[in-house]
């Protein structure tokens, strides 16, 4: 009796998970990683999905925001990493972002009465919002790639993300 050599499998390009839409600064962040970018990308709706995805097998890699250097830790990342999931950090992915504000052609800073974004985006920019959009109501959204993506879906002359 002989046994055969084991032949290591050809390993495919992995599927990674990653908080979408397409556009976002996670997007952004998982394109600096050449290794996580040779095979498909999957944009998830939130960050739960995505360790929902990777949990279930249904891809071999999750990328999502955990902390930021002016709020801190993303919590509810870290909420649905330490009670709902059994998964290790295997990086950390640096990003240095700007933020915009973007509105429809022709909108003034002034006309400006409601601002679509995530909690961690509005607070990154708080300082200027107080000083410039103080009375603008700010409305919470999945991710700052989803709100740009409703003020140019949505056409407002008052909205901006």
């Amino acid at each position: 009796m002989s046994a055969e050599p084991v032949t290591p499998s050809t390993s495919t390009a992995p599927r990674v998970a990653f908080f979408g839409p397409f556009g976002t600064f996670t997007e952004q962040a998982l394109r600096t990683q050449a290794d996580l970018c040779t095979g498909e990308q999957v944009a998830l709706r939130t960050v739960p999905d995505v360790l929902d995805a990777v949990s279930s097998g249904e891809v071999d890699y999750g990328f999502v925001p955990i902390e930021n250097s002016i709020e801190g830790m993303v919590n509810f990342t870290i909420d649905a990493l330490a009670f709902d999931h059994d998964l290790v950090v295997q990086r950390e992915v640096v990003l240095d972002i700007h933020m915009c504000l973007a509105a429809q052609p022709g909108v003034q800073l002034g006309d400006i009465t409601e601002i679509l974004s995530i909690p961690v985006a509005t607070a990154q920019c708080h300082r200027f919002l107080r000083e410039h959009l103080g009375e603008a109501d700010i409305v919470s959204a999945v991710s700052t790639a989803g709100a740009a993506k409703m003020i140019a879906d949505e056409p407002s002359a008052h909205r901006a993300a």
